[in-house]
């Protein structure tokens, strides 16, 4: 599980810059079959969304699917904590 803010997002190339608490930056790419779980206002809790609920600066968390050759990591699923 990797944590931090997203501060790059690219919608239409489905990929991201994530910057974790010590500053370090990930790559990230989410695949056609990624999840996304969202807070729901009301409630406080999560529900499911997608990559279109999700934006520049949400704090988040990640399981990492997978790593690719150029250093960047698949996304399994992310859950925006904001």
């Amino acid at each position: 599980m990797v944590e931090g803010h997203i501060r790059n997002l690219n919608r239409e190339e489905r990929t991201a810059i994530l910057v974790t608490r010590d500053g370090k930056e990930v790559p990230v790419r989410f695949g056609p079959h990624a999840r996304f779980e969202v807070c729901e206002p009301a409630s406080g809790g999560l529900q499911g969304g997608t990559l279109a609920d999700i934006g520049e600066g949400y704090l988040v968390q990640m399981d990492v699917h997978s790593h690719n050759t150029d250093g960047s990591c698949n996304c399994g699923a992310l859950v925006s904590l904001s």
